[in-house]
């Protein structure tokens, strides 16, 4: 007796742990098969992502759709297809850079998927040769950071930076030599001039600051002023 109840129970305990397998065997192949459909297909894609403006851009379909919208940067109104294989729109009205396709279809089983694709526009203007020719050659010191060069009454004014060089120069233009200089304090670094009513303007890097010497006395220490936008 004791061995025939010992008996049902082995049995009943195997029976028991092949049922736990067969239905956790069911559980993983539900959930694989979810994960599956889960999985969002790609509807649209390009054989090309760079377009001259006016090009027409063609995105392909890699789904059978009943119906396909496409639009650009998602403004406007978009282009509507039916049952296509292909989608188009024009870039001639549009800016040059980076932009995106936003691409909405429609399946057979009534799914909205939508893509978005990414392209870019480049100008269709062609670039103007320009030839040139050296028509003179003159001195110039090289060891000179130029960072501004104008002329005012037949004479080179002259620009220069890095901190501890920074200098406003008045420059021979025919052999380099400097007629006159007036040096900035160590801690400025020198920009662009500009001249205005007999007076030079010199730009500062970063420090906020304008320069400005009166054109007559050259010599005299530049005066700062504070822009009203930085300089």
């Amino acid at each position: 007796m004791y061995k025939h109840i010992q008996c049902w129970l082995y049995r009943t305990f195997l029976l028991f742990i092949v049922g736990l397998l067969v239905l956790n065997c069911k559980q993983k192949k539900e959930s694989t098969t979810t994960t599956v459909d889960e999985v969002k297909q790609p509807i649209a894609s390009l054989l090309k992502t760079t377009y001259t403006l006016g090009d027409t851009i063609v995105v392909q379909l890699s789904q059978s759709l009943s119906e396909a919208t496409i639009s650009l940067d998602d403004v406007g109104t978009p282009i509507i297809q039916k049952s296509a294989n292909s989608l188009s729109v024009q870039s001639a009205s549009e800016k040059i850079g980076l932009h995106t396709l936003i691409v909405r279809g429609v399946t057979a089983n009534k799914t909205i998927n939508s893509d978005t694709l990414s392209v870019e526009f480049w100008s269709d203007i062609n670039p103007r040769h320009i030839t040139y020719s050296v028509l003179k050659t003159y001195p110039h010191q090289t060891s000179s950071f130029t960072q501004g060069l104008e002329f005012h009454k037949g004479v080179l004014y002259e620009s220069t930076g890095l901190n501890n060089q920074s200098k406003l120069m008045q420059v021979d233009l025919p052999t380099g030599n400097i007629l006159k200089s007036v040096s900035l304090a160590n801690q400025y670094f020198g920009e662009g001039i500009t001249i205005l009513n007999d007076r030079i303007y010199q730009l500062t890097w970063t420090s906020g600051y304008v320069f400005v010497t009166p054109w007559i006395l050259f010599s005299t220490k530049p005066i700062p002023i504070l822009p009203r936008a930085g300089g």
